[in-house]
């Protein structure tokens, strides 16, 4: 009777190690991804290349396209995902199942979306990068829910070294392999709601006014954030955060009121615009320091389990 094994199967049998291919992937497309980020997106190089993302972004101006200094914290995400990257690679982590049936191969996915985003974005094709854009948003989703709530399983007796459940710290676990999923995705879900709007830009569609997707943006935002924050078993307070930051950049992009401004999109919707995102963006802010104090405090708190069991209860979910 034949029967084949699967990967996880056959490392339990023979205790070899294939999580190497799923670190090698990870490896080559966050490298990739960062050298196109650098060398197309920031610096627009290339044959045919229509410019950078800030010419390109310029070229399509919505009212909720935010200053392009907003896009610094891409710079943060690329440091944390490094980080995650090296260390998914070190003995203590790569064999870890937050990394091995968690993560997956969903990060390598995401970082090839990437890239085709940049690379479309600066040829000037906005449909294929907002595509692009909205594959990153489901995958980065896709990978959220796989690390949500992961556990570990106890030892078993007479299991292999491979067999063994490792654990790490709380703190260690959100700052390596969560945190920088959770930023991504946030800021992800802004380039996204923006491209949207240069994508009604870009085919002059009006079968919605401006007024209505730019309003409908915000209440994304805004539904997002609270979704997050509220409606989840562990919130998540990262993501409130992201867009708390992109919307920052959409109030700083309309102030102060300038003529241009008012001839371009009309002084009412500006005004609109620009008072909604300030209360979203501080809304989000309070709430997610009001909601931090009062999960820590009443609902996720677990005394550390005796045995030799690895996981301690995450109190909050970063």
């Amino acid at each position: 009777m034949n029967a084949s094994l699967t990967f996880k199967e056959l490392r339990y049998v023979t205790d070899v190690p294939v999580y190497v291919t799923k670190s090698a992937a990870n490896v080559i497309a966050f490298t990739a991804s960062l050298v196109v980020t650098i060398c197309l997106g920031f610096y627009g190089l290339g044959r045919d290349v229509k410019g950078n993302a800030m010419e390109i972004n310029d070229e399509f101006p919505t009212v909720i396209s935010p200053r392009f200094w907003t896009f610094s914290v891409w710079v943060v995400i690329f440091v944390m995902q490094g980080a995650f990257v090296f260390a998914q690679s070190l003995k203590p982590f790569r064999d870890l199942p937050i990394v091995q049936d968690g993560i997956i191969y969903n990060l390598f996915l995401i970082h090839c979306f990437h890239i085709g985003w940049v690379v479309s974005y600066v040829f000037r094709s906005i449909p294929v990068a907002t595509g692009f854009m909205a594959m990153c948003v489901l995958f980065l989703l896709k990978l959220s829910v796989a690390i949500y709530d992961f556990k570990y399983e106890p030892a078993s007796e007479g299991a292999t070294e491979a067999q063994q459940p490792r654990g790490i710290e709380i703190s260690t676990e959100h700052l390596l392999f969560k945190l920088p999923f959770h930023l991504h995705l946030g800021s992800a879900m802004v380039v996204l709601v923006v491209n949207i709007n240069q994508l009604f830009l870009f085919y002059d569609w009006t079968w919605i006014s401006h007024s209505t997707l730019a309003i409908s943006s915000l209440f994304a935002f805004w539904l997002i954030g609270t979704f997050s924050l509220f409606f989840l078993r562990k919130p998540n307070f990262t993501v409130p955060l992201a867009i708390a930051w992109g919307v920052m950049g959409i109030w700083s992009a309309l102030s102060p009121l300038t003529n241009d401004l008012k001839e371009e999109f009309g002084r009412r919707l500006v005004f609109q615009i620009r008072n909604g995102a300030i209360v979203i963006c501080l809304e989000h802010l309070v709430f997610t320091i009001v909601r931090f104090i009062f999960h820590y405090e009443y609902n996720e708190y677990i005394q550390p389990q005796p045995a030799q069991h690895q996981r301690v209860s995450t109190i909050a979910n970063f």
